[in-house]
């Protein structure tokens, strides 16, 4: 239901694990609901309670050892903090996420936390946009889908937003962007990037 962009039925079945997992007990499962929870409401325009949502996965997932858990937690706040324009804090949670998910081995989170410093550093640094097209390339040779459609559409969108470029650069990025939501099925970003 997140990636096809049926945002409501996706945040009830989030909220509806989440009782189980209180229920039963689990921090380490309460904190990945609430993390997924978290991304969901923020796709549903909800982001007061997808940043409450991120600050009680962190806390449930910090009273427990150390795992993927938190470092995807802590990557969900940076992306909170990228998408609302804080760009220093992005960049400092995205490294937490990623240290702790290289300690771990867990690469997946490692390639989430350098996109969403990649996207970050793109609004401030020359050449952002080239890394991302390689964190892209990186995210879709490791079959990552969803990693490499955040890596793919944040240029596309970034160019025309923050860089007011309509060149042929910018449209050329947006084709790129469409054809991979549309070739993998993922109808919410397609949607998004629209």
């Amino acid at each position: 239901a997140y990636l096809v962009g049926q945002f409501e039925p996706a945040i009830d079945a989030r909220r509806r694990a989440l009782l189980l997992r209180e229920e039963l007990g689990q921090p380490d499962k309460m904190g990945e609901n609430l993390r997924w929870l978290s991304r969901t409401l923020w796709w549903a325009g909800r982001r007061k309670e997808a940043r409450e949502a991120a600050a009680r996965a962190v806390a449930v997932l910090e009273t427990a050892p150390p795992g993927w858990e938190l470092a995807r937690a802590y990557g969900m706040q940076a992306q909170l903090c990228l998408t609302a324009h804080h760009l220093e804090a992005a960049v400092a949670l995205s490294e937490r996420a990623r240290e702790l998910a290289e300690r771990l081995g867990d690469r997946e989170t490692v390639v989430h936390s350098a996109i969403t410093t990649g996207v970050a550093r793109a609004h401030i640094e020359p050449g952002g946009l080239e890394k991302l097209q390689e964190l892209h390339e990186l995210a879709d040779s490791q079959g990552l889908v969803e990693h490499a459609a955040r890596a793919v559409v944040n240029p596309a969108l970034f160019i025309g937003d923050e860089l007011a470029r309509y060149d042929d650069e910018a449209v050329a990025l947006h084709e790129r962007a469409l054809r991979y939501m549309k070739d993998h099925d993922l109808d919410g970003y397609f949607v998004h990037l629209l």
